[in-house]
């Protein structure tokens, strides 16, 4: 928690630095500003997002979407999600493979660095909750087992890159600290505290509006 709390000062004291310097900056003709011009205040993106972590030592697959308004080119402000889901283990006990799921959503405060340049960085930043659920399945049946909800705080650095006046690719690394949960499963530990405190690696398809 602890962690939590200096990383999110950390990025909150960043982005007022961040907007700081861009709303005092000269206005420049740079031929490598990217493709917003100098007068627009305000714009913001649709962006989806697929990747890969980790769930319990288990490779997973995961997605989301966010949507964000961004201020002077320089911090965003928006909501989004990220879902989540284990390729299964099979479990010795039951005979069956065990599929860990779920998802989280929250706020999102992204300061941005270098926003002018069509190559530059980002400091996503989310702040909310979510569930996992544990399931056993046997073709074609699904068993409901348990669920538990935790509180998480996923700060993240992305790599943007304009494609296009309207759309751009970001890659980015993220890690998830949460709240402990406990969510018993059919082996013979249950599922880690831990389980989803790690990184996540993602490619994020941003959509821009006006």
């Amino acid at each position: 928690m602890k962690k939590t709390i200096i990383l999110s000062v950390w990025l909150i004291l960043f982005s007022t630095i961040s907007f700081s310097k861009e709303s005092d900056s000269p206005k420049k003709n740079n031929k490598f500003k990217n493709k917003f011009s100098d007068h627009q205040w305000e714009y913001g993106y649709l962006a989806f997002s697929i990747g890969y972590s980790n769930i319990d030592k288990q490779r997973a697959f995961i997605y989301g979407g966010k949507t964000e308004l961004l201020v002077a080119h320089s911090i965003g402000f928006g909501v989004g999600g990220i879902g989540f889901f284990d390729f299964s283990h099979y479990d010795n006990t039951l005979q069956k493979h065990v599929l860990l799921k779920g998802g989280y959503c929250g706020l999102y405060i992204e300061p941005i660095l270098f926003p002018k340049l069509p190559v530059h960085l980002s400091f996503p930043l989310l702040l909310g909750a979510g569930e996992i659920v544990t399931q056993t399945w046997d073709m074609p049946t699904y068993e409901y087992l348990n669920n538990e909800v935790f509180l998480i705080a996923e700060p993240a650095v992305e790599l943007n890159l304009n494609i296009t006046r309207y759309f751009s690719i970001a890659l980015g690394a993220s890690y998830k600290f949460t709240s402990l949960f406990n969510v018993a499963t059919s082996r013979t530990s249950p599922l880690s505290p831990d389980a989803l405190k790690n990184w996540n690696y993602i490619m994020t398809f941003k959509f821009e509006w006006f």
